[in-house]
């Protein structure tokens, strides 16, 4: 497909395109935004190995934002989560709880589940 305009191309394959535009220049750091979301489970897999083995062998610093619960909690050494608040149904009102430290359930290595408020900066 290599020969097609990039409109010509499916979401999942634009999506893998843009995966290996963003590590072909070999990055210290990678900022992912949902990179498997237009990606069927196996092609996922295949994009999440990439990105583990950057991370694992080359010590690359991935920053991958996700809705995906088990993609967090397979692939991450850290999370970062909102805490909700019930009653706000305003966008500015989902990140009022202070900042908390938790260990991540069913992980091996020691990883932490934080919970952020805006404007501030979560401690690392």
């Amino acid at each position: 497909r290599a020969d097609h305009l990039p409109s010509e191309l499916s979401g999942g394959e634009q999506q893998r395109v843009s995966i290996a535009r963003a590590i072909a220049n070999k990055p210290q750091a990678l900022l992912a935004d949902e990179p498997t979301g237009n990606l069927d489970s196996s092609r996922a897999a295949e994009v999440m190995g990439v990105l583990d083995e950057m991370r694992r062998l080359d010590g690359k610093t991935i920053v991958l934002v996700t809705h995906d619960q088990e993609l967090a909690d397979r692939f991450a050494t850290r999370v970062i989560r909102p805490r909700k608040r019930a009653s706000s149904t305003a966008a500015a009102g989902l990140f009022q709880a202070p900042v908390t430290t938790n260990q991540a359930p069913s992980r091996s290595r020691s990883s932490q589940v934080r919970s952020i408020t805006p404007g501030s900066d979560p401690p690392l």
